[in-house]
């Protein structure tokens, strides 16, 4: 009856056809190591998953490498893609591939996908050399956590090997995170030497990449590799100027160039370098660019910078706060020229827009510190008064 397979696949039936206690599991290791039974289970693959998931006995259809690897060779062209899946998914994770090489290349995709290829150094480069990091290796590379593992037999392979498997990681954007990548390379290069990998064999996404590296000493800390990073965007590079210990020293107008409102605007700029760009604005940008002006303007009232007269004019229309104007126009002082105060005034719009009016006008104005001195410097060149009352808070001005 077991030579000839006419017998129904339960497991009471499969044990008894492997000459089994009923206590043992109805593995495909025990299973194909007897030919007849094999044949069996290997025509109905179906039936005999159906007799394993209810049977509480057998927790993996394959326990061992070898089985796993001589089941899929064997199969994989007589299967479907589904029944090698099967197979993959019900084997113990100790069932994981020593050397994938061993199977057909088609089934390789597969296995990596069910994570049942040990990630050593020379599988995880056969793999990528074939078919790059894609999907398939990405759940290889890190555990259903989403954490790197630990990739193994480090040893056994040639530097280029290592070097080749490190960029390719590193270069992985679309399937790992940087900071995934970034700790993978650093298992494949734990002194973290500067020189180990070339700013240009990396490929720039957008993403956080840079900074990583940084922050690990993967990458050299020069303007050459900002540069490089930064034709990807304005993104690869962002957070990599709040990591950089370098980059104010190497910071240049041409290495910035059309970037120069985001590196203003962005957070992750130290402000010590967002001030010695606002110190140097007419370096970094013409004075035609609202947004930058608007941003550097903010800078300065923040930083305590003054500005020149002229920038400060061409920024009034752009800011977002009208402080950031009065600020400056406070701090010069007698150096103030009424008619070039009121003229600037007017620029900011709003409650502002009243100093365009015709002697006799009446308006009144928010009443900072800064408008206070502004409005002492205007009366004192007979440009305005100041009437008493008026709202709390505010100040009453009347055109002369």
């Amino acid at each position: 009856m077991v030579e000839e397979g006419a017998y129904e696949l339960t497991a009471d039936n499969l044990r008894a056809a492997l000459g089994v206690d009923d206590d043992q599991p109805i593995t495909l290791d025990r299973i194909h190591s007897k030919k007849a039974v094999w044949h069996r289970c290997r025509d109905k693959v179906d039936a005999y998953f159906d007799a394993l998931n209810q049977d509480d006995r057998t927790v993996y259809a394959v326990q061992a490498a070898e089985t796993l690897g001589e089941v899929i060779s064997e199969q994989h062209g007589d299967w479907s893609d589904d029944e090698i899946e099967r197979v993959l998914e019900n084997s113990a994770p100790e069932a994981a591939l020593t050397d994938i090489t061993e199977v057909p290349q088609a089934a390789w995709s597969a296995i990596a996908a069910a994570r049942r290829m040990v990630p050593s150094a020379a599988n995880l480069h056969i793999y990528a050399t074939a078919f790059g990091v894609d999907e398939c290796l990405a759940k290889v590379l890190v555990n259903e956590q989403n954490a790197p593992v630990a990739m193994e037999s480090l040893e056994d392979v040639e530097s280029d090997v290592i070097h080749d498997l490190m960029v390719w990681i590193l270069n992985a954007s679309q399937m790992l995170g940087s900071t995934n990548r970034v700790r993978l390379a650093l298992q494949l290069e734990p002194e973290s030497r500067h020189d180990a990998l070339k700013a240009t064999e990396l490929k720039p996404s957008g993403d956080d990449l840079l900074a990583d590296l940084l922050e690990v000493g993967l990458v050299p800390d020069t303007a050459a590799t900002f540069e490089h990073f930064l034709t990807a965007g304005w993104p690869s590079v962002s957070k990599a100027f709040e990591v950089s210990q370098a980059v104010r020293g190497f910071l240049t107008p041409e290495l910035v160039a059309g970037h120069v409102r985001n590196l203003l605007h962005d957070p992750h700029v130290p402000g010590d370098i967002k001030a010695d760009v606002v110190a140097d604005l007419g370096g970094y940008s013409d004075d035609d660019d609202g947004h930058v002006l608007g941003e550097a303007a903010s800078i300065a009232h923040e930083r305590r910078i003054p500005l020149p007269l002229l920038r400060v004019e061409r920024a009034a229309p752009h800011v977002s706060d009208p402080e950031h104007i009065l600020w400056q126009l406070a701090n010069m002082g007698d150096r103030l020229d009424g008619i070039d105060a009121m003229r600037i005034l007017t620029l900011l719009g709003g409650d502002y827009a009243g100093f365009n009016g015709g002697s006799g006008h009446e308006f009144d104005v928010l009443a900072t510190d800064s408008v206070r001195a502004v409005l002492d410097r205007l009366r004192a060149n007979r440009l305005v008064e100041l009437p008493r009352g008026g709202k709390r808070g505010r100040k009453k001005v009347e055109l002369v």
